[in-house]
C-alpha cells in the first residue's frame, strides 16, 4: 500500500501558507476578480455531462466550503458532546511588560467555525498590533495586483504547456487523480505546476467543506481594517507566491507522482484530520505533520534532495523569519496578536522551540 504521508504536503499548505486564497477562493469582496475562471472553464468542459461535484467551482467560495450552516454544531464523534473550538494559543512577555498572543491559525475553516471563541476575540481587542503572514485579504480586493501576477499561473506560450514541465508518470498520475473530480489532466495543462499543486490542494479542502473565505486570518485582517487596527505584515504575498514560483518543476512532479491511488475519500479524510487536530490545539499531532512533510520511503537521492528543498522553504527558513518577527515584538512596548499558520509554531524546527532556545518563556495559553 502506497504510503500516504504525502497527503500532508498538500494538508500543509492549509496550516502553513495563507496568499493562496487570493488564487484559489477568490471571494466575492471584488466581484469580477475571478484568478481561476481559465482552469475552471477547462475543468468545466473536460467534466462529463452527469456529474455534478462542484470541485472544479474554485473561485466561487459559495462551491468551497460554505455548505456548512452558520449555526452548525460540531460535535466529538466519541462522546456526541459539542466540540469545543481550542486551537493552540501562547503567551510571551516582553521586555517592557508588553504580551505577545500567539495564535495558529488554519487558512481555510467552516462557516460554523465564526464566532470564534472569546479567548481568541479578547486577544484581538487586547492587542495594539495585528500580525499576519501576509495582507492576503487586502491584496485580494487589488484587481490590477492580481492581474500582475497571473503570468505566475498559465503559461503564456501556446505551444508550452504543464506536461513539457513534469513527468510523464507525474502527468498519468495527476490525470487518474482528477477524474475522481470529473476532469483530467488536459484541463489544468496551461497551469504552472505550482499552482497544480495549489489547485488539488483545493479540491480536497472543498471536500473537507474547508474555505479561505472563512479563515481566521481573512477574519481578522478584515475586521483590523474596518476598525483601523494597526497590521504588521510578516512575510509579503510577494514573497509567498514567489516562494511557491522559483521551486524547480521537479519539486511540485514529485508531489503529484505520491498522489497515486488518492481518491476524494483520502483528500477529505487527510484535510479533516488537519482540522480536528487544529481545533483540539493538538501539537503533536500538528508537530507530526510539520516534520518532514513529503514521505521519504523509496525516494532517490535527487527526489530526496527535492523533499527537502520543499520542507525548507515552505516551513523551516520561514519558522526562522517569523521567530525574528516575534522577538522584534517582544523587544517593543506594544501589545501584539500574531496569527501565522498553526504549523509553523511547533516541532523542533517551529518558532516555540526557537523562542525558547533563544531564552524566552513561552506559556501555553488553555
Amino acid at each position: 500500500m502506497r504510503n500516504k504521508k504525502i497527503a500532508k504536503a498538500a494538508a500543509l499548505f492549509c496550516a502553513v501558507m495563507m496568499s493562496v486564497g487570493m488564487f484559489t477562493a477568490c471571494t466575492d469582496r471584488e466581484e469580477g476578480a475571478d484568478t481561476s475562471s481559465k482552469a475552471e472553464s477547462q475543468a468545466e468542459e473536460s467534466k462529463p455531462e452527469e456529474t455534478t461535484t462542484a470541485a472544479p467551482e474554485e473561485s466561487e467560495p459559495e462551491t468551497v466550503g460554505t455548505t456548512a450552516a452558520a449555526d452548525e454544531t460540531v460535535t466529538d464523534d466519541e462522546t456526541g458532546e459539542k466540540d469545543e473550538l481550542k486551537p493552540a494559543m501562547w503567551k510571551v512577555t516582553g521586555e517592557n511588560g508588553n504580551e505577545l498572543i500567539m495564535l495558529g491559525s488554519m487558512h481555510a475553516l467552516k462557516e460554523s467555525d465564526i464566532p470564534f471563541p472569546d479567548v481568541i476575540e479578547d486577544a484581538y481587542k487586547n492587542s495594539d498590533i495585528l500580525a499576519l503572514e501576509c495582507k492576503a485579504s487586502t491584496a485580494q480586493q487589488d484587481i490590477n495586483y492580481q492581474s500582475s501576477l497571473l503570468a505566475m499561473v498559465y503559461y503564456d506560450d501556446p505551444a508550452d504547456g504543464l506536461s513539457k514541465h513534469i513527468s510523464a508518470e507525474a502527468l498519468q498520475i495527476l490525470d487518474t487523480y482528477l477524474q475522481n473530480y470529473g476532469m483530467n489532466a488536459e484541463a489544468v495543462e496551461t497551469l504552472m505546476p505550482w499552482y497544480v499543486y495549489m489547485f488539488t490542494s483545493q479540491l480536497g479542502m472543498a471536500e473537507a467543506d474547508l474555505s479561505y473565505e472563512f479563515g481566521l486570518d481573512y477574519y481578522y485582517e478584515d475586521k483590523a481594517v474596518a476598525e483601523g487596527k494597526e497590521i504588521y505584515e510578516i512575510e509579503s504575498t510577494d514573497f509567498q507566491l514567489t516562494t511557491l514560483r522559483e521551486m524547480p518543476d521537479e519539486v511540485y512532479d514529485l508531489i503529484i507522482r505520491q498522489l497515486e491511488d488518492s481518491s476524494e475519500e483520502d483528500s477529505a479524510e487527510t484535510y479533516t484530520k488537519l482540522y480536528t487536530a487544529w481545533r483540539h490545539g493538538d501539537v503533536d499531532a500538528l508537530g507530526e505533520l510539520a516534520d518532514g512533510d513529503i514521505s521519504e520511503d523509496g525516494l532517490s537521492d535527487e527526489d530526496l534532495g527535492y523533499a527537502e528543498m520543499f520542507n525548507n522553504a515552505m516551513l523551516y527558513d520561514r519558522n526562522v523569519g517569523m521567530k525574528d518577527a516575534a522577538e522584534e515584538f517582544l523587544k517593543g512596548d506594544k501589545d501584539v496578536f500574531m496569527v501565522v499558520g498553526a504549523a509553523h509554531y511547533v516541532g523542533e524546527k517551529g518558532i516555540i522551540a526557537l523562542l525558547e532556545k533563544d531564552g524566552y518563556t513561552v506559556e501555553r495559553i488553555q
